[in-house]
């Protein structure tokens, strides 16, 4: 399956890789490179901060994820935009300009894409849910670790 996704993502299908990845990690959370290729598949920042942060609980050597949150993080303090508000005025005047008497926005359109984002990120954060489960067990297992380490100091002491 998630060579199939793979293959929609070089396709330029990200919908259907979204779907094919959702079905996957629901049956297997912990896939790092599940999670990897939910990022490319995503539309929002947000969702590909989930996404990379997944990855990078599960396999925290992720180079790819690394790279990919830094990028993100660098984005953020860039802003690429400035001033520009594409709902302003002047820019509704340029629009028109360029294609008159165009339809510019669609209220049902906008509508729908968005409860279809919404939707789509309750299902990614319920993924992403889990993984305060993973990262509570590791540091059980580091604490549990660490008691072995200093019964047997104890006992070779003793």
């Amino acid at each position: 399956m998630i060579e199939a996704a793979r293959e929609a993502l070089e396709k330029g299908n990200r919908e259907e890789a979204r779907e094919l990845l959702e079905q996957l990690l629901e049956n297997d959370e912990y896939n790092a490179d599940a999670w990897f290729l939910m990022y490319q598949a995503v539309d929002t920042d947000e969702e590909r901060r989930i996404c990379l942060d997944n990855v990078l609980a599960i396999d925290g050597e992720h180079a790819g994820a690394r790279a990919a949150l830094q990028l993100l993080e660098q984005s953020d303090e860039e802003d690429i935009f400035g001033d520009f508000d594409p709902f302003a005025d002047e820019a509704i005047g340029e629009a028109e300009a360029v294609a008159p008497g165009a339809d510019l926005f669609f209220e049902d359109d906008i509508e729908a894409e968005s409860t279809r984002r919404g939707a789509r990120a309750s299902r990614i954060e319920r993924l992403a849910g889990n993984r305060g489960l993973l990262l509570g067990l590791m540091a059980l297992f580091a604490i549990g670790t660490l008691l072995l380490i200093v019964v047997a100091i104890l006992l070779l002491a003793g």
